[in-house]
């Protein structure tokens, strides 16, 4: 997903774009590059839905959730830190 950002929280949007991408049944595990306050209390209210920066991932919540959606950014820095852990 690119793009996903919020000058202001926007719940009503945010799952609008839900619906319309599928991914408003069952549980979701949204992933961010960093932490966004817009975003997390635009999501904050979803029933069965969590929002994290992917350095805050853990095992059990990725597990525990049907779909997991990453920003690019969020996809990209999750790369990163991999490819980091592999080299040290």
């Amino acid at each position: 997903m690119e793009g996903l950002s919020y000058d202001k929280p926007q719940t009503r949007k945010l799952v609008k774009m839900l619906d319309k991408a599928g991914l408003s049944h069952g549980s979701l595990l949204l992933g961010l590059a960093k932490a966004d306050r817009n975003l997390y209390l635009s999501a904050r209210n979803i029933p069965r839905s969590l929002i994290r920066s992917v350095s805050d991932f853990n095992a059990y919540e990725v597990m525990k959730q049907r779909r997991v959606l990453l920003t690019r950014e969020a996809l990209d820095a999750l790369k990163n830190g991999l490819k980091a852990g592999k080299e040290g």
